[in-house]
């Protein structure tokens, strides 16, 4: 299971990631972690050949508020199959969560204590783990091609492929999104 993490606060960070590892040795998983504290680090690894699944954002990066949203969308655009998870300092903001559209699957506060901070990551990766079963039970379509980002779709989400008026490539339509 592949995880990135965005907060510019290195000591929510570590709190995260060491929080993470504490879960995955209980559920009896593995992940990999990847910490970005900056827009331009987390694009990196976005643009990265592995296909990322869960994005756990901070809402503030830098000072700014709201970055996190605009961050998540531009995730979302590129991979509508990423899990989405929002770690914050905001809890007045999570109403903007659906101003977003964002379909993110938790919005955890940080000022949780230690034992209920662990368990609501644990319930989001429970959950994670059985929306990847129901979905690796179907056949998935999964390509990527010179270091950018893959895509990983169930062929049951697929409604039809057609070829691009631009060489070599094909377009997908799913219910979800249009994928070129």
């Amino acid at each position: 299971m592949n995880i990135i993490v965005l907060d510019d606060n290195i000591h929510h960070q570590l709190r995260l990631e060491s929080a993470l590892y504490y879960v995955a040795r209980s559920l009896h998983i593995h992940i990999n972690i990847e910490c970005a504290r900056t827009i331009q680090a987390l694009r990196e690894y976005m643009n990265q050949e592995e296909v990322n699944q869960i994005y756990f954002l901070d809402l503030e990066i830098g000072n700014q508020k709201n970055l996190g949203f605009e961050i998540a969308k531009e995730i979302r655009n590129n991979n509508p199959y990423a899990v989405i998870i929002f770690v914050t300092s905001y809890s007045d903001l999570m109403p903007l969560v659906f101003q977003y559209h964002l379909s993110a699957l938790d919005f955890i506060i940080k000022d949780l204590k230690e034992t209920e901070f662990r368990n609501r990551l644990k319930q989001c990766l429970e959950q994670v783990i059985i929306s990847f079963k129901k979905k690796s039970d179907g056949e998935l379509l999964r390509y990527s091609y010179q270091n950018r980002t893959g895509i990983c779709i169930p062929f049951s989400d697929i409604l039809f492929i057609q070829t691009s008026v631009k060489p070599h490539r094909l377009i997908i339509y799913t219910p979800v999104v249009l994928v070129n």
